[in-house]
């Protein structure tokens, strides 16, 4: 699957979104998490392609992240929302799964 175009506005709320969380990832987290978000090598300022992730936890884990729908929620109901965002995946769900 390709890789799809996004948004200033999407890379700038992934910006804000990775800022705010960052230090309470590093404050709070596991090690076992740690380890695997660092393994990730995120970008701060732009979301991460697949082929980003994929070179990062493919040769640690042999999993493979793919593409199944584009989910972004609006700013406003970021907090609010109980729908499953692309951020909060690759955030909260993708460092776990190096162990």
């Amino acid at each position: 699957m390709d890789e799809i175009i996004l948004s200033a506005d999407q890379h700038g709320l992934w910006a804000e979104l990775y800022e705010r969380r960052l230090p309470r990832i590093h404050r709070h987290a596991c090690s076992e998490y740690l380890s695997g978000f660092d393994l990730l090598d995120l970008p701060g300022e732009s979301i991460p392609t697949l082929a980003h992730l994929n070179s990062r936890i493919m040769p640690a884990t042999g999993w493979q992240v793919v593409r199944t729908e584009e989910r972004f929620r609006a700013p406003a109901v970021l907090h609010a929302s109980p729908l499953r965002s692309t951020p909060g995946d690759v955030c909260s769900h993708l460092p776990r799964r190096r162990h």
